[in-house]
């Protein structure tokens, strides 16, 4: 108890020598926490981004969601939904300049790589991330893009953009097959079966090739550029090639359908 008495008694001592300057500390702490975080000081007033490529939507959603004090604004999780909502936009760099308010951005629009079209319905274009963002033209054909015809077993009728329509792996192995085929001069539009799990890449005046969609990660490219070398002299009298048997290849020739020995 004595010693509690102590402690108190000097506690009670030391307040009491510097409680002005203790005050003092919490004023100017208490001061600076507002100005640095509820005055207009630091009020975000001015936003600078690349009008030129962007579109109306984006330079809205921007300016709705980019205001408020310069300290708070998250970097992070504004980076994180606008590239959730506006995927064509590969990549943001934000920059934060206090002493005027400016919120600096740049931004790198990504190129499409393909064209992705429900059924014969309605077309869009895809970026590297299996997102769809924008309508395209229904008949593309001899494209640099990879076009690609999908038959879901249900068709969505609301499409809300982005939205993401092809998982990496299935978009890795129709890049990989797109890149093979152009390696012989075949420029493909590929189909996906999903109700007969296929992918079929059909070629103008060479034979379309058949893939099983449930075993794409299976798939070697060295072993379907080889396959390819050897058929290539009878290319012309090919109906299709059947590789949807992993151990098996076969083709059709006029009425014919033969395997070939491994």
């Amino acid at each position: 108890m004595a010693f509690l008495k102590k402690i108190k008694k000097i506690t009670k001592r030391f307040f009491l020598k510097y409680k002005y300057f203790i005050i003092l500390i919490l004023l100017l702490t208490s001061s600076l926490f507002y100005i640095l975080f509820f005055s207009n000081i630091f009020k975000i007033k001015n936003i600078e981004i690349d009008e030129n490529i962007l579109n109306s939507n984006a330079e809205e959603y921007i300016k709705k969601n980019i205001q408020g004090n310069i300290f708070l604004f998250s970097v992070k999780n504004f980076k994180n939904s606008f590239q959730f909502r506006f995927p064509e936009f590969s990549k943001i760099e934000i920059k934060k300049r206090y002493f005027d308010g400016t919120i600096l951005l740049q931004l790198i629009k990504e190129k499409e790589i393909g064209i992705w079209c429900e059924k014969d319905i309605r077309c869009f274009y895809f970026n590297s991330e299996g997102y769809i963002f924008k309508e395209a033209p229904k008949n593309v054909s001899g494209s640099a893009l990879i076009i690609i015809r999908d038959y879901p077993s249900k068709v969505v009728e609301t499409l809300v953009l982005p939205y993401k329509v092809l998982d990496k792996k299935l978009l890795d192995f129709i890049s990989i097959i797109f890149g093979i085929l152009k390696e012989f001069n075949m420029i493909a539009v590929f189909s996906i079966n999903r109700d007969n799990f296929e992918i079929i890449a059909e070629t103008k005046n060479y034979p379309k090739i058949i893939f099983n969609l449930i075993k794409i990660s299976e798939y070697e490219k060295n072993t379907i550029r080889k396959i390819l070398q050897s058929l290539r002299d009878k290319f012309p009298e090919l109906e299709y090639i059947d590789l949807r048997i992993l151990d098996r290849v076969y083709y059709k020739m006029h009425s014919l359908k033969t395997p070939l020995t491994n």
